[in-house]
């Protein structure tokens, strides 16, 4: 099952590393230029410049929130189907299964989770896609 969890976080990070790409370091720019503009201005008290510099930083925090929910929705929902997967695998089982009944309910367990991985990772180009918009929207 290592190799699952290896094959989830290489299909995640390689999301991840375009959505950096296409989104978030252009965000990061901003936030920084308008960051340095905040400190450049000797007229403003230290308060002032911190009240500054978090409304700077406000577009990134918020999509950096988006993605983070995103990302734990989509965590939570392949964890329940693994689970769902390992309560189907353990309803089948009797009472006092045989060595034989174990390995067959282990490979079905092993079948499904495998699915559920495939099947989620198939959905993480729409997640992207959903989350990309959300931050140019808010841009």
């Amino acid at each position: 099952m290592d190799q699952v969890h290896v094959k989830v976080q290489e299909a995640v990070d390689k999301h991840m590393d375009e959505l950096d790409k296409a989104c978030i370091r252009k965000m990061q720019v901003k936030m920084f230029k308008c960051s340095a503009v905040c400190c450049e201005n000797h007229d403003l008290s230290m308060h002032q410049v911190q009240e500054c510099v978090n409304r700077c930083n406000a577009p990134v925090m918020k999509a950096d929130q988006h993605l983070q929910s995103e990302m734990q929705s989509f965590q939570n929902r392949l964890q329940r189907c693994a689970l769902d997967c390992r309560d189907n695998s353990q309803d089948k089982l009797g009472a006092n299964p045989s060595e034989k009944e174990r390995q067959q309910a282990s490979l079905a367990l092993d079948k499904c989770a495998l699915k559920c991985v495939d099947t989620h990772l198939a959905m993480l180009p729409n997640v992207f896609k959903r989350i990309k918009e959300s931050i140019n929207n808010s841009v």
